[in-house]
């Protein structure tokens, strides 16, 4: 009986290491579809009290947010430069500093709150639609195609195959998306490091980047036990 339970096991174990990558995907589909999709962060990321911000649509807003205020600026000079001239001409010795905070008054209207990160610099809006599928191809299915293709490269023995020209020209075109991935990878940490904005290259090619959730929020995750040992 020891004997049928310990073969039914490793039976068992056989058919769950060859399912290990529909295992993690169907795990990396749960955790998307109940986080990311509904607009919330990762486990892991509320645990560090960090969410997702839409860069992209702050960069957009930026660029048409300085094209307008220099439009207003330029308008409300013009403005300013005729009312003087207007004064001068009339005999009222009224300096055109006066009109300048009207001008700047009306260049800050046209920025919204959130424009620069708010008050906190951690505010603007969170992922659009394209970018949260653009998440679940670049997180989610990629990784698990990855796998999939490269066992069946091995299994297939593409790599060893010289007479067949296909199974050698695909190895060789996986040999040269791995490298080229692990050096964009190895660039995108470098800038990250310098600049602090994109972890990964898929956070950078959608223009999600990590913010803080709240300015001023304590951690919750608890180290008193490190402490004691410390």
């Amino acid at each position: 009986m020891c004997q049928h339970f310990c073969a039914a096991v490793t039976s068992i174990q056989g058919h769950v290491a060859s399912f290990d990558a529909e295992l993690n995907l169907l795990l990396a589909l749960m955790v998307y579809s109940l986080s990311i999709w509904r607009g919330q962060a990762t486990p892991g990321s509320d645990l560090m009290n960090l969410r997702y911000r839409n860069d992209r649509a702050m960069n957009k807003a930026a660029a048409v947010a300085a094209a307008q205020a220099q439009t207003v600026s330029a308008a409300a000079q013009q403005t300013a430069a005729a009312s003087t001239a207007a004064v001068a001409a009339a005999g009222q010795g009224v300096s055109s500093g006066q009109d300048q905070p009207a001008a700047g008054t009306a260049v800050e209207q046209v920025h919204p709150p959130w424009l620069h990160g708010g008050r906190t610099g951690i505010e603007g809006p969170g992922l659009s639609q394209q970018q949260k599928l653009g998440y679940a191809l670049g997180f989610v299915l990629m990784p698990y195609l990855w796998i999939r293709i490269n066992r069946h490269a091995v299994h297939a023995n593409w790599g060893q195959q010289l007479d067949d020209r296909l199974g050698s020209t695909l190895w060789r075109l996986l040999r040269g998306a791995d490298a080229a991935h692990k050096l964009g990878m190895l660039l995108n940490l470098w800038v990250f490091l310098y600049e602090g904005k994109y972890r990964t290259l898929v956070e950078r090619l959608l223009g999600a980047r990590l913010v803080y959730k709240q300015a001023n929020m304590s951690r919750l995750i608890s180290f008193e036990y490190l402490n004691r040992q410390l």
